[in-house]
């Protein structure tokens, strides 16, 4: 995100940000600077019911950013799929609730559950908490009226755990990783959540666990179970790893992946009382540089070789690496698949093509406005999505075969269908028809704020 931040500056210096704005409160109806995507968690097989965003007022124009709820029901009346340019420029006619937050958001994550939204903002150097009606897609925090502000209690995070000891966590979160307490065996309920601070610290939270003192849930907001600091600045991509019960955290300035523990109380079963710790950072090697990775993601293939996708800007690929986890670890790289300029975001689909499963990454490249899809495993790439002005953050729709894309540089959303490139893979390519995905039409009024993006 440090390439946006900057880029940011540079407009405010240009056109002028009110960095004290009280009065303008953001439209309800429209997309300002969308950042993060993310769909409402399914089962059984369902499509999501809804799409979450979040507006960074990137540029400070309004009063506050904000997050809305959107009816996919009712984006897909809208663009069926053999649409083209099937716009939606105003929003009213999809949005189900917004709630307001601090300006600059940089992440945002829906819990296992689907009951919150957890997202970091720069603003408030902090995590704001949104709760979540799954059945209705209202969102509430804290606020009163139909476009509430969150109130203080939910734009932070509560630094004193249940057992009364206080950690003071310092430096604004720029990403997030979260999944079930259950699925790592610790021996509790509820939600953990690990932060990556630009400063170079990662915090451990904890959500929805029982805190003994009969307060409802939805008023409690995560609290911190341990911080640990020292790690490189300009922290970028997180990712829990089961297999090794580490944090994996990608850097902009070392050619090595830092990694983070969770050393769980098991026996008590009291998930406060866990505590992280640095592990050994792996090399990447194989690579001429590898100082700069945004992401990672991880992945087994079926004869139980474990391997790492990085998402690489030096070089602009993305990197195949076998996991050495002997005395000296390292992410040795097998492969790199060249990709557009600035990728940003990755995001992995595992799909049934055919009887065989396949493996796709969608790696969004900023710079270049492009989406690569890429096949790791055969070391193929698949197709080119075009159509965006600057494709920031993913949501993957697989019931639907559909890609929404926040085009960040635009302010507005892109709905992909994906079925052009599934129809390939399956049946095999055409001379007359193309492979890849297709805009489908583009939510919101699409405008490069101040020319300069």
């Amino acid at each position: 995100m440090r390439g946006l931040w900057m880029i940011g500056f540079a407009v405010c210096l240009i056109t002028g940000c009110n960095l004290d704005n009280a009065g303008t409160v953001p439209p309800t109806d429209k997309l300002y600077f969308p950042v993060s995507v993310a769909v409402s968690p399914t089962a059984g097989g369902d499509a999501p019911s809804y799409l979450y965003v979040a507006n960074a007022n990137f540029d400070l124009r309004y009063n506050a950013g904000w997050i809305q709820t959107l009816d996919l029901d009712a984006i897909e009346a809208a663009m069926p799929d053999d649409c083209t340019d099937c716009d939606i420029s105003d929003l009213s006619s999809v949005v189900v609730s917004n709630v307001r937050i601090g300006s600059q958001a940089t992440d945002m994550a829906v819990s296992t559950n689907g009951e919150r939204l957890y997202v970091t903002v720069r603003e408030d150097a902090n995590l704001t908490t949104v709760n979540v009606d799954s059945a209705t897609g209202e969102l509430a925090c804290g606020g009163d009226g139909s476009f509430q502000e969150c109130s203080s209690r939910f734009r932070e995070m509560n630094e004193r755990s249940p057992d009364g000891e206080t950690h003071s966590v310092s430096g604004e979160p720029v990403v997030i990783n979260h999944g079930s307490i259950d699925s790592l065996q610790a021996g509790a309920e509820g939600e953990y959540i690990l932060l990556a601070h630009r400063s170079g610290r990662i915090t451990l939270l904890a959500d929805g666990i029982d805190t003994g003192d009969g307060s409802d849930p939805k008023n409690r907001v995560p609290f911190v179970v341990d911080t640990l600091g020292g790690f490189p600045r300009q922290l970028y991509g997180l990712r829990f790893d089961p297999a090794t019960s580490m944090a994996w955290v990608t850097n902009a300035y070392a050619s090595t992946v830092t990694r983070v523990g969770i050393a769980f109380d098991r026996d008590g079963g009291q998930f406060e009382n866990s505590h992280l710790y640095s592990a050994s950072a792996p090399a990447i090697s194989g690579v001429d540089d590898g100082s700069d990775t945004r992401d990672v993601i991880f992945d087994e293939f079926e004869d139980g070789r474990r391997r790492a996708y990085l998402l690489s800007r030096r070089p602009e690929a993305i990197l195949v690496a076998s996991m050495d986890d002997g005395a000296t670890p390292q992410l040795k790289v097998e492969r790199a698949i060249d990709i557009g300029l600035g990728p940003s975001r990755f995001e992995m689909l595992k799909a049934d093509v055919g009887g065989t499963q396949r493996t796709l990454l969608f790696a969004s490249c900023y710079s270049s406005r492009d989406i690569y899809v890429v096949d790791p495993v055969r070391g193929e790439l698949e197709a080119v999505i075009h159509g965006a002005n600057g494709p920031f953050d993913m949501a993957l729709d697989p019931v639907r075969m559909r890609m929404y894309v926040a085009d960040f540089r635009a302010s507005a959303l892109r709905v992909v269908t994906l079925a052009p490139l599934f129809d390939c893979l399956e049946n095999g390519a055409s001379a007359d028809e193309s492979c890849a995905p297709r805009v489908l039409g583009t939510i919101g009024e699409a405008t490069i704020v101040g020319g300069l993006f």
